[in-house]
């Protein structure tokens, strides 16, 4: 039941599960629909737009081949907080390149912010599955997709008001890479309260 992913010893590690769910897809919904707006404003020819969207999910799914070997052959949980933090730091990057780097910088640094956020999202759900017993696991990774999805909502609306307040890409970028961080601390934290459930 919905009830028992928050309760008694439960609720922290739902809470903290779904903050890494939202965060993700708030940074994921974030990059894949403003990401062709803001390069292709700045000049950039289509084959670029086209090029740095695109790559951003190529990298991601490249990643994920490596990520889900490394999560079940290492602890999953850091794992994934280190692809997180990876992806922080590459998404700052592009916040960098995409106003003044060369195209080969901008579509490099796309394709591997993208194995940070497209490799992590495709990575969190397996986590999920790790983190609940058998008789929650379905409703946990269910429940865990539902709130991940109210940050894929709110990503976008966020990104478009700043963007339409007047903000800088690069600050854009940088915020999105903060929310990543989150995510990691998120995902770390996680894992201590994993493995004191365990022994408990």
């Amino acid at each position: 039941m919905v009830v028992d992913l928050v309760r008694g010893r439960w609720f922290l590690s739902t809470l903290l599960l779904w903050t890494a769910f939202a965060a993700n897809l708030a940074a994921f919904y974030a990059i894949q629909s403003w990401l062709p707006t803001i390069v292709g404003s700045l000049g950039a020819p289509s084959r670029v737009v086209i090029a740095s969207t695109v790559l951003t999910t190529i990298g991601g799914i490249l990643a994920a081949i490596i990520i889900g070997p490394a999560m079940d052959k290492a602890n999953p949980f850091r794992t994934l907080g280190v692809v997180y933090l990876g992806g922080a730091v590459f998404v700052a990057a592009l916040g960098w390149v995409i106003g003044g780097g060369s195209t080969w910088a901008l579509v490099g640094t796309a394709f591997l912010a993208g194995t940070g956020v497209t490799g992590g999202q495709m990575s969190v759900i397996a986590l999920a599955t790790v983190l609940y017993p058998p008789g929650m696991r379905s409703t946990g990774v269910g429940w865990a997709l539902g709130i991940g999805r109210l940050g894929g909502i709110a990503g976008p609306l966020i990104v478009g008001s700043a963007l339409g307040a007047g903000f800088l890409p690069r600050d854009i970028f940088f915020a999105m890479a903060v929310i990543l961080v989150v995510a990691s601390i998120s995902v770390l934290m996680l894992e201590h309260r994993s493995r004191a459930q365990r022994l408990a």
